[in-house]
């Protein structure tokens, strides 16, 4: 059976997420890790250059994260969550309790905070907006584990 065809939106969103997670990538890495040709391969790291989202590291051959990228996603830290109903009730919560809430989703095995309210309670323990952190290690993320079924949580250990 032949495999899905990628599209070159998936694989543009895969380079920009190896590249947030490496720091610098260079295009024999983008090949290596997608599989594609090196024409393919130049030509959505040119895209993505030209719109913002990558730029040339300062090692030659390497590309980073660039300016349109910082800029898109501070936007969406500061207002996805920040100035909404959710937001609020993490701020009433924090106020009643004096602790820091955080709010978290699980993406695969890890937890992703995306706003927390921090409390003014002398010991806080604060994740930032897009900070990720494997389920077993936090209590959100217990949480999710305590909530699965038996085959996901297999899943999870093996």
């Amino acid at each position: 059976m032949a495999e899905p065809e990628v599209s070159p939106t998936e694989r543009a969103f895969h380079i920009i997420e190896m590249t947030a997670q490496l720091g610098r990538v260079s295009t024999v890495d983008i090949i290596t890790a997608l599989g594609i040709p090196k024409t393919t391969a130049h030509r959505l790291v040119s895209n993505l250059e030209e719109l913002g989202f990558l730029e040339h590291g300062i090692e030659r051959g390497r590309y980073q994260v660039g300016p349109r990228l910082l800029e898109l996603a501070t936007n969406v830290l500061t207002t996805a969550f920040s100035h909404g109903p959710v937001h609020a009730l993490l701020m009433e919560l924090s106020r009643r309790t004096s602790e820091t809430v955080s709010l978290g989703v699980m993406r695969g095995s890890e937890v992703v905070y995306v706003d927390s309210a921090i409390g003014n309670s002398p010991l806080t323990l604060n994740f930032q907006k897009g900070h990720r952190t494997p389920l077993h290690c936090t209590s959100s993320g217990r949480v999710f584990l305590a909530n699965m079924d038996q085959k996901q949580l297999d899943a999870y250990i093996s």
